[in-house]
């Protein structure tokens, strides 16, 4: 307990219980993924569902800060359960070494508390979105792209899905653009999303917008309401 002792006194040792038993899917090991993992494994989450089928590249370097140059060309999933193992070797992990898929999803997800969204394209997120709605996982969605973040949880048939805000989304052809403290930012917040979620304590994003403008240090909340006639309502 001593190892958690300066957030206990926040949550409280029933939510540090809660932690201990909770489980977590990271969705996308990047610059998103890799500072959300940081800090769920740092607060003692009971297990860790890692899922990401790339290699890392010295591009990643930038904001992935789980990974160094000892890590290039290996795989992002290996990489990051033997970070974790060195830091916290009470957090269990289960690595994925798989793009996310109509195939696999509900095997990621279904016994999870929790699921976050830390990729980089609308394409897998529907996939994601929809598995988590059909099966009432809680899940947290994040996206960059170049100073401008957002933001939002989704708690299913409670508040609004991804596709309740965004029903349409075509991913861009050109890399994004971001700076890895942008990032940082941003992963930060999905990863207290998750500890507010496991533990009760806290309100959440359930239901709002978080809408963030680094370059011009704007934050601002919208709340959002379900969509009439969305393709996951039940």
């Amino acid at each position: 307990m001593e190892q958690y002792s300066r957030h206990i006194s926040l949550i409280g040792e029933n939510g540090q219980r809660k932690l201990s038993e909770g489980k977590v899917a990271v969705i996308g090991l990047g610059g998103l993924g890799t500072v959300a993992v940081q800090f769920l494994t740092r607060v003692g989450v009971g297990k860790l569902v890692l899922v990401d089928y790339k290699h890392v590249d010295v591009p990643d370097l930038n904001r992935q800060i789980i990974y160094t140059r000892e890590d290039i060309g290996k795989s992002k999933v290996k990489a990051v359960k033997k970070w974790i193992e060195n830091v916290n070797p009470e957090v269990a992990v289960e690595a994925v070494e798989d793009i996310l898929s109509l195939e696999n999803v509900k095997d990621v997800i279904c016994e999870c508390d929790v699921a976050l969204d830390c990729l980089d394209n609308f394409r897998t997120r529907y996939i994601l979105n929809d598995a988590c709605v059909k099966y009432g996982v809680p899940f947290v969605h994040a996206a960059v792209n170049g100073f401008n973040v957002q933001v939002m949880t989704v708690f299913p048939g409670e508040t609004p899905c991804l596709r309740c805000i965004f029903p349409d989304v075509r991913d861009e052809e050109n890399e994004i653009p971001v700076i890895g403290s942008i990032c940082g930012v941003v992963g930060a917040i999905e990863a207290l999303e998750a500890i507010k979620i496991l533990t009760g304590v806290g309100e959440s994003l359930a239901g709002k917008l978080l809408l963030i403008d680094l370059k011009a240090n704007s934050f601002e909340t919208i709340n959002v309401g379900m969509r009439k006639g969305c393709i996951c309502e039940s």
